[in-house]
């Protein structure tokens, strides 16, 4: 499960919002940097919590450490000018190539979750992650 797609999800029992993510196992799933579709969905997502779900993989995971520039040799900012994403967006730099940027788009479209939990804070109802998908079916007892 990427994180862009964690930051559209909400618990089916209570509708609150953001779940928590526990990781057992995360990837990076290369995607081809697009600047236009990272500044579209920078305006559809919560971008809060998308920092905070970051941080704490990154912490908890090696594998989560931050954009290469190894296939772009034009990009003039290093993956350590921008391994943090800032708390606010406010005066980010929204170019093409800024570090903030291809932070962003490292953030939502690389870093994956393969196997874990996601957690309601509210109710405390848990929803598996298998090979990437949030399983949000029940049982009923």
């Amino acid at each position: 499960m990427r994180l862009l797609t964690h930051n559209f999800l909400a618990c089916l029992q209570c509708d609150t919002y953001p779940l928590l993510v526990s990781a057992a196992e995360t990837e990076e799933i290369p995607v081809e940097y697009d600047a236009e579709f990272t500044r579209r969905m920078l305006a559809r997502i919560d971008y809060p919590s998308l920092r905070t779900t970051f941080h704490t993989l990154r912490e908890a995971h090696k594998s989560v450490r931050g954009p290469s520039y190894d296939e772009d040799p034009d990009a003039t900012e290093t993956a350590a000018a921008c391994a943090e994403l800032p708390e606010t967006m406010e005066g980010a730099d929204l170019s093409d190539d800024s570090a903030f940027l291809r932070m962003v788009h490292y953030a939502m479209n690389i870093v994956a979750v393969r196997n874990g939990t996601l957690e309601c804070p509210a109710c405390k109802t848990t929803f598996a992650i298998r090979d990437f998908i949030p399983n949000f079916v029940q049982e009923t007892k």
